[in-house]
């Protein structure tokens, strides 16, 4: 009775469209700040990328890298996701209404998890090929999308799949 009360309210979709954007963008950051698998020393005349810079700015954040604010944010950024793909604005299309903004908090919030179990186990982890590419070595480039939708979707709310 209660969950059917609230999803009926269309102030909920506003509170889920908020919260969408936040914790993608938060998720983002926070994967964004994650420091390379490998040592990157830099080499005398080494040009960095815009990506380099962006990961050495948050990692020297503190706040970013505290493990539990972390897990939180991914937990919030998987369940929001979640809760978006079912849940739309009136007038929307179930489903495809948030597609991309549900789809990035679910994967960011994916990518933040595994890393902190990564980070945290004690046996080691073999990962399939394809998850070890796209969550561990290109983590940055997850971080990035995340925040590319959320800003997509803040400037476009009520475009289909935004």
């Amino acid at each position: 009775f209660i969950v059917k009360f609230i999803v009926k309210q269309e102030f909920f979709m506003f509170q889920m469209y908020f919260l969408s954007i936040i914790l993608n963008v938060l998720a983002g950051l926070i994967l964004l700040s994650k420091k390379p698998v490998e040592d990157t020393t830099e080499a005398p005349g080494k040009k960095r990328n815009l990506i380099e810079d962006m990961n050495k700015s948050l990692s020297e954040n503190n706040f970013f890298q505290n493990k539990s604010f972390a897990l939180v944010i991914a937990i919030l950024a998987l369940l929001t996701g979640i809760i978006k793909l079912f849940c739309v604005a009136k007038g929307g299309i179930i489903i495809l209404g948030d597609l991309l903004p549900a789809l990035a908090g679910i994967t960011a919030g994916f990518a933040i998890l595994l890393n902190y179990y990564l980070s945290t186990a004690t046996v080691a982890t073999k990962l399939p090929a394809i998850i070890k590419t796209i969550f561990v070595d290109n983590i940055s480039w997850v971080g990035i999308i995340a925040c590319a939708i959320a800003l997509l979707h803040f400037i476009m709310p009520g475009v289909i799949f935004f």
